[in-house]
């Protein structure tokens, strides 16, 4: 006679039990991995087009903008809704990176230029040092690109000595 090999209902139970419980644990992990890996994806493009508007400054030997825009067309300083890549003189659109809104992304820049980030021919700035900061649904900085006069950008993590979160956030 032959002898059948299963799980019976009792095990089926328990493992099916232990795979919840590890389940529930697991999930709020991942979302929590998935929001940092976001925030991480929305700093490297934004870095990356700071990298490419200098660039283009210097290609071109004339002055790039890059803008907070939530339409692709017009500079509007919704810098969480995406950005754009200009020749300020033309209005000719070089790039356009729209994000999901879903961050509190801000510029806070000095100068005349303070909505916007202009790069010169030189690959300088045309204001002082301005940086990104990226504020977090709790009111902490996750994150700030500072670009300093010279065109270059440096990534900071959090807060700087001397920052208060509750002003950069407000």
């Amino acid at each position: 006679m032959r002898s059948s090999s299963a799980f019976t209902l009792t095990e089926l139970l328990v493992t099916l039990c232990l795979l919840g419980v590890a389940a529930s644990v697991a999930l709020p992990n991942l979302n929590h991995y998935l929001h940092n890996q976001r925030q991480e994806d929305l700093r490297h493009s934004l870095q990356s087009h700071l990298k490419a508007a200098r660039g283009e400054a210097i290609a071109l030997m004339q002055r790039v903008e890059l803008c907070g825009s939530s339409s692709g067309q017009q500079c509007d300083q919704a810098w969480a809704q995406g950005w754009l890549l200009r020749v300020p003189v033309s209005q000719r659109i070089l790039r356009y990176s729209r994000q999901r809104g879903l961050e509190r992304l801000r510029w806070a820049g000095a100068g005349a230029a303070s909505q916007s980030v202009i790069y010169q021919a030189n690959g300088s700035t045309v204001a002082s040092n301005g940086r990104f900061i990226l504020c977090d649904a709790g009111g902490q900085v996750a994150w700030q690109l500072v670009i300093n006069r010279q065109g270059r950008v440096r990534h900071q993590q959090g807060l700087e000595n001397g920052q208060s979160a509750a002003e950069l956030c407000r």
